[in-house]
This record gives C-alpha cells, structure tokens and sequence, in this order.
C-alpha cells in the first residue's frame, strides 16, 4: 500500500514541480535559503511543522519544524504571531503537519493534524490566534499522543485560539476547543476523517498542566516521585513537572537526572543553583510542591530545606544522583568525574549559607533556628561516600525506599520571602512527619528492642560461618 503511494506521490512531483522552483527563487533570480526536509530526513524520522501566515505556508520548510521537548512525544516552536485583522486572518493562522518519506516527495500537505486526534490527513484543522495585540515570542506545543495543541505567550499565559476542525480554506468554520463539543457544525463530511474528540478540552487541560510544569499538582500515588526544581532544570522552578523527574537508575534505590550547568558565575548563580523534592500526595498539595524539600543527608522533607548549586567552571552536561535511603547527593559530569557542589542546609533564598560537604562538620553556620527541623547529619560525608561507592560498583544500594510522611496538621501556614522561584516560598506546608530509613538498626535504636529482622540476620549469618567452617574441615 504504501508502496503504490510513494508511486502516486511521485507521479504528482512533475505537477508541482513548477511551484516548488518558484519558491526556490527571489524576485530578482537569486536562489532562496529556504532548506526542505529530504527523503533522507525521513528516512528513519518523522518530522512535525507549523507553515502558516506566521511564518511561511511551505511544510517542507526546516525553518518551521517543531523540536522535541523534555516531555515524551511533545513537540515545541516559538514564533511571533501579529494583532488579528480579520482582512488579514491568514497571517494569524497555521497548521501542524508530519513530514516523513510519503510526504516529502509531494509537497507535504497531505498529513495536516486533525485536532485532538493523532490522524493526519489533508485539509485538516487550521489553528488561527485573534489576538487583539501582537504576541511576540509566544510557543506553540503540540503532543503527538493526543493530537493536544497549546500556545503560551512570553509570560507563560494560555493563549485562547480558534480552529476549524477540517476542511479547505473556503469550508472553515471556526470555534474554540472549549466550545468544540457544543459548536453545532456540520463538517464537511468528505473532509471528516476520524470520530470528533469528545475529550478535546480535557486533553488541552492535560497538556497545559504539562507545559506549565504543574501536571503532579494532583499527584497521589502510592509512590514517590522525586524532582528537581531549579534554573537549569528541564522546567525552571517547577518542582511538579513531570519534566524534572528523576528515574531510577540500574543502582537500584539510587535516582538521578540529566541536566547542563552553564561555568559558575555569581552573577547568574541561580542557574547552578536548585533543589530535590519528594512529591506525593501531600506534598504535591502545599506549597506548589516545595513542602517536599529534602533536607540533605537526612531522608526527610520539609519547606526551605537544602539549596544545592553545582561549582562546575566550565559548561557541563551532568547528571545528579539522589540516594533517598541516606539522604545522599552525588554530581557527576559526562565523563564521570565529580563536579563540586556547595549547599545550604536549610533556609529560604535570602537567608542562605553555603557550605561545601566537606566543610559541613566544621563549618560554624548557624542555621535559621525556626527552620531546622532535623539533627545535622554528623557524617553527611561518609553518606555522599556511599553514595559514590555504590555508583562506582563498590557496594550493593540498600533498596529501601523511604517516602515522604503526610503531616498529622496538612494546614499550609503563610511565608514571607520571595525567590526566582516565584511559587518556592508562596506558602509553607506544616512539618512532615519524620521518614528515617527503617532499616534493621535504626528500628532497634527507636524501639529499644532488637529488631526480628536483625535477629533473623545475625542466625543466617551464623548459619553460614558454621557452613564455611564444616566444608574446610572437610576439605
């Protein structure tokens, strides 16, 4: 089938032959910069578009290709669109198109999104802004998973659009993705292929709390998810985008994320600078998320705990590592090395004093008192050291996993500081409950008993000494 397309589609080249040499040219003769997407792009890709009135109507264009974002299958550009002037509405409108080895050979029209949906076909949705001013730098983002297309304007607003679901430019009737499912259209029923969305307002809201990076605001799972929330983080300062997850890696226990530090500079120290939350169904609630804060080497959470921010001297793509069961931090960059890092313990931005880990024991800060919530980690070093053996193979990860506790009083109390985190220190969650690990030691020590687990430890290991022993005496 798609053999006898190609045919077709290649059938079509001498047709619009013509056309495509005139866009390939300027008034005066001289060759155009425009540069297409090739069959050899398409080879083993799929590339997505936006030719429109804001830019210009070629799909094959390079110039108009969406890119790939932090988030899976969501696609992002950022382009200017003009005051609407319904005499010139075509400068305020566009399509999303896929460009891959079927379409390159025509002139790339045929796949054009039908909103909502992951069909592709010809003369489908045009998405057209009527913004009463000129909107600059707005970014249009696009899911592939749900066919969702969502615009935020500089300051990160949802931009209203309009959209004819299908149909040619002389078939358009436009409406807005809140008013898709009541509109009342007939669509071109030639040009209707696929079931209408009746999820589409859904889907945007979806993809807005993504973009947004607060699409873990209403997280509860039985899990928790670990973030980082900084200036370099894949979405700056947002502790609840799912962007800025930490997987867990193949040391079991041990999470981690991929980020690039610019050279360190206390002129832009913000961008090293970030934090580790915990997000569950507490956390995710208060405080936009910074409730989850970790206070480092500890295991427990709480607002305005540790800042970190990296030392690196040069640009860095590094990785951080987050060890939950010590409370454990490590930076590494690309080849592996240690990229120096200093932190304040606790403290909101303006109060923060740094300190390097090596440093901490000694180092004489006093720490806001109504912020500490925790003992200092005496051998926060040694914790980092086994964070670092067990990523150098050294030793096998506990895989524990400890989790932020729910606080007995979730009432969030009000906080007076600002950051460039604008929502970090909105409001301040109530103290979480403490999440030690609840290894076989430290239950022993709360208990004041032994713990069944240690003593089922200390028979196996006997057991296997007397083993050893009886084998070399037969032996």
């Amino acid at each position: 089938m798609r053999k006898s397309i190609k045919k077709v589609a290649a059938s079509l080249m001498a047709a619009t032959m013509v056309l495509g040499t005139m866009s390939m040219a300027f008034a005066d003769g001289e060759e155009s910069s425009v540069s297409e997407f090739t069959a050899d792009d398409c080879a083993d890709a799929v590339h997505y578009t936006i030719p429109g009135g804001i830019n210009d109507w070629n799909p094959k264009n390079k110039d108009n290709e969406l890119t790939a974002t932090a988030w899976d299958g969501v696609y992002s550009k950022t382009v200017n669109f003009p005051a609407y002037d319904s005499e010139a509405e075509n400068l305020s409108r566009f399509k999303i198109t896929q460009i891959d080895d079927i379409t390159v050979e025509t002139n790339g029209w045929p796949l054009q999104l039908c909103l909502g949906t992951t069909t592709f076909n010809d003369n489908q949705s045009a998405i057209r802004v009527e913004s009463e001013s000129a909107l600059e730098n707005a970014t249009i983002y696009f899911d592939v998973n749900t066919g969702a297309v969502v615009i935020l304007d500089s300051e990160g607003n949802d931009v209203d659009y309009n959209f004819s679901w299908v149909g040619a430019d002389g078939e358009a009737q436009y409406t807005t993705v809140s008013g898709f499912a009541t509109c009342g259209y007939t669509w071109p029923s030639d040009k209707v292929m696929t079931d209408a969305p009746s999820d589409l307002a859904e889907q945007h809201a979806a993809l807005l709390a993504k973009v947004k990076g607060t699409d873990l605001a209403d997280y509860d799972g039985d899990t928790v998810i670990y973030t980082m929330a900084g200036g370099s983080s894949p979405v700056a300062w947002a502790p609840l985008s799912s962007a800025n997850e930490l997987k867990e890696t193949e040391k079991s226990g041990v999470y981690s994320i991929d980020v690039h530090f610019p050279a360190f500079s206390e002129d832009s120290e913000w961008l090293n600078r970030f934090k580790i939350c915990g997000i569950d169904d507490m956390t995710s609630t208060f405080n936009n998320g910074w409730a989850g804060s970790i206070c480092l080497g500890t295991g427990k959470y709480e607002d305005n705990q540790t800042t970190f921010r990296a030392l690196n001297t040069e640009d860095v793509d590094a990785t951080i590592f987050y060890y939950p069961e010590n409370g454990a931090v490590v930076i590494r960059d690309d080849k592996g090395n240690d990229v120096p890092y200093e932190f304040s313990w606790v403290g909101y931005d303006n109060e923060l004093q740094y300190t390097t880990v090596a440093e901490f024991a000694t180092a004489g800060i006093v720490w806001p008192s109504d912020k500490v919530k925790y003992d200092e980690p005496k051998d926060l070093a040694e914790r980092i050291q086994a964070l670092n053996d067990i990523l150098d193979g050294k030793v096998v990860p506990v895989t524990e996993n400890p989790s932020p506790a729910a606080s007995e009083d979730p009432s969030p109390t009000a906080s007076g500081d600002s950051s460039p985190a604008a929502s970090e220190n909105t409001t301040t969650a109530a103290p979480a409950a403490t999440n030690a690990p609840t290894t076989a030691s430290n239950q022993s020590t709360k208990t004041g008993d032994v713990a069944p687990v240690a003593i089922l430890s200390l028979l196996v290991a006997a057991v296997a000494v007397v083993t050893v022993a009886a084998k070399k005496r037969e032996a």
